[in-house]
């Protein structure tokens, strides 16, 4: 799904201000209601039911950030930790989205086991295994197991290994194909990298070099079947290698060499696997310069990206720009601390690296920066201290060539995030950049649409406002997969009640209202989670009884007004929690955690509209479409980068 993250990046002077408020036969149908047990007075055309089991009175889910619900990646499975035997020791429990027996995974653990988000897990990618971290043999000693998804405890097996004293588990990182998992082993100043298969039956392999284990951790990107890592052995430079993820060759090092006491202080491979961009004090101890090189190798192919830096310089952070076949990094170039923005290809030389933005006042700097195609966007105090302002720029350059989006911005007004989006309104054939900004009156935070080349005026995307903040970004936002609309939070009727609207980003656009006409004066949307497919949007507010969220779902599109997705709470101080509201990939199911049973229990929940039993599929068939097939599809999503002040983005790791 694609996240539009409206408040990330935004600068120094925004933050803490105004901008940081954004029909099948009867039989199955009746085994079916049978197995789910729905609610009482649940939606006519969706299918409530608990995925949590009874438990104890104390029983509830975790909801620590690195052991919360998860789902699988084919949507039939539902995993969670959940203390239903003992007072805080949480268990490793899956549930079927469809209905039916929920199950323990894990065995019970001695007294004293970890807390919840040092214990975690993780579906492969086939969905057929369930990978986890846990002290679940002796206490405080976490290893990593693996059970098939529809097995129970008797089946898991061990695949960390038998462990030196002291050491344990750390973070982990599973392949693609799901067939092999790549771990750390740990203990204090010392980290070894190893693998194994998911299905476990032989011992780890290890995949950093020969010699002492690293003291400091790795840092760990999979690429398809190659693992690449940075490692440093004791009193050694902390260099980049790769090595197959089955270990059936020695590493082999891809960074280039380094001056007495240089290191490779962090890294990237580009999204075709083909280069990994580096930075390193390579040349000179503690000027750290940006550098790129083949994975395949040598080490002698890397080649220097950043321009000759002074002594005090370093590269901030960097971005590639893969279709462009180019770099973005900022750096202190010219004055220690202050930072600019930098385009270079990919695979150099520094000679044709060249600056983009245009001449910095004195403590200014480029605070943020993204790109698409051809055009590069940035904000920057250029003019004024802490006036922060939005331009647009080729990605070639010169700086000359820089377009400032808006007018000169007085002191107290500045823009918050720039980016390009990926997709063009009608009428606009080159893409737009969607601001946010308190263009037009300093205490509110607005979206604005603007042309690359800025021929007009920024257009708004919301009317006047009512005095107050406007945009809300604590809500979260979101949209189709396409870019061609955004789902916010915002006050636009009456000040500081939080409704949820559709922008759509072209221009001309206005505002549509997607949650109810609210009941009482106090009442405020929380949370807004879209679909993968972006067809719905499921918002938690306190619409109908102040301080009770509700959980509701509606159309996207806004053809079909808001429905409640549960049953009515029995009282109205139960309510859905806001982060642990879920789509499933085919965007029919929606998983959430709520106490509609027990004042402050939580139970996970599934409210599905579309549900399998013996093979078929029943539920609300009038949700089906041509273009969204029975059972839903896969849906590749990715993230707009708006405003992204760090690049180093690793694969998914759960981690200590």
């Amino acid at each position: 799904m694609p996240t539009l993250h409206l408040l990330h990046g935004l600068p120094r002077a925004a933050r803490g201000s105004a901008l940081g408020l954004l029909v099948v036969a009867p039989l199955f149908l009746a085994l079916l209601l049978l197995s789910i047990a729905p609610l009482a007075a649940q939606p006519a055309d969706l299918r409530v039911h608990k995925l949590t089991p009874a438990g104890e009175t104390f029983s509830d889910l975790s909801l620590e950030e690195n052991s919360r619900p998860f789902l699988s990646p084919d949507g039939r499975w539902v995993g969670f930790w959940f203390d239903g035997d003992v007072d805080d020791v949480f268990d490793l429990y899956v549930a079927s989205r469809f209905g039916g027996d929920t199950r323990r995974l894990s065995a019970p653990r001695p007294p004293g086991s970890h807390t919840p988000g040092l214990t975690n897990a993780a579906f492969t990618s086939d969905s057929r295994y369930v990978v986890f971290r846990i002290d679940q043999e002796t206490s405080q000693l976490a290893e990593l197991w693996s059970v098939p998804v529809d097995g129970d405890p008797s089946d898991a097996v061990k695949v960390s290994g038998e462990m030196a004293p002291g050491f344990e588990v750390g973070s982990y990182q599973l392949t693609p194909d799901g067939q092999r998992v790549v771990f750390t082993r740990f203990m204090t100043g010392a980290h070894g990298l190893w693998s194994a298969p998911v299905d476990g039956g032989v011992e780890p392999v290890r995949l950093h070099p020969a010699g002492s284990d690293d003291p400091s951790g790795f840092d760990v990107r999979i690429l398809g079947d190659t693992v690449l890592f940075r490692y440093s052995p004791v009193g050694g430079q902390r260099q980049l290698w790769r090595v197959p993820a089955n270990g059936s060759s020695s590493p082999v090092r891809v960074s280039g060499d380094l001056v007495a006491g240089g290191q490779v202080t962090g890294f990237e491979p580009t999204e075709d696997g083909t280069r990994v961009v580096y930075r390193a004090d390579a040349r000179f101890d503690g000027v750290e310069e940006l550098w790129s090189a083949p994975i395949s190798g040598p080490p002698s192919a890397a080649v220097l990206l950043s321009p000759d830096l002074p002594a005090f310089g370093d590269v901030d952070n960097w971005r590639v720009n893969l279709p462009a076949g180019r770099v973005l990094f900022r750096a202190d170039s010219a004055v220690d601390g202050q930072l600019e923005l930098w385009s270079v290809p990919l695979a150099g030389p520094a000679s044709a690296a060249v600056r983009l933005n245009t001449a910095l006042v004195a403590s200014g700097d480029v605070d943020s920066y993204s790109s698409f195609g051809e055009h590069a966007v940035y904000v920057a105090d250029d003019l004024t201290d802490d006036v922060y302002q939005a331009y647009s720029v080729p990605i070639v350059g010169p700086f000359t060539a820089a377009q400032r989006l808006h007018g000169i911005l007085p002191s107290g007004r500045l823009v918050g995030l720039a980016a390009p989006l990926p997709q063009s309104g009608p009428g606009n054939p080159d893409p737009l950049v969607l601001m946010v900004s308190n263009l037009r009156a300093a205490d509110k935070a607005e979206l604005f649409l603007q042309t690359l080349d800025a021929a007009d005026d920024p257009y708004p995307l919301f009317d006047e406002l009512p005095a107050g903040v406007g945009y809300r970004s604590s809500c979260g936002s979101g949209g189709p997969p396409d870019f061609s609309a955004i789902v916010v939070c915002a006050d636009l009727g009456i000040a500081d009640r939080i409704a949820v609207y559709r922008l759509d980003l072209e221009l001309g656009s206005t505002p549509e209202l997607l949650s109810s006409e609210f009941a009482h004066a106090d009442a405020d949307a929380t949370r807004i989670v879209v679909s993968p497919d972006g067809r719905w949007t499921a918002y938690r507010a306190d619409e109908v009884v102040n301080e009770r969220f509700d959980l509701m779902r509606v159309r996207t599109d806004g053809s079909a007004g808001p429905q409640r997705v549960h049953a009515t709470p029995a009282s109205s101080i139960l309510d859905v929690d806001p982060d642990q509201i879920r789509f499933t990939a085919d965007s029919q199911g929606l998983v959430y955690a709520a106490d509609h049973e027990v004042n402050e229990q939580l139970d996970l929940w599934i409210s599905d509209a579309m549900i399998f039993v013996a093979g078929f599929e029943i539920g609300n068939t009038g949700e089906w479409s041509s273009d969204t097939p029975r059972g839903g599809r896969k849906v590749e999503a990715f993230a707009v980068p708006l405003g992204v002040r760090t690049v180093h983005h690793p694969a998914p790791v759960v981690s200590r």
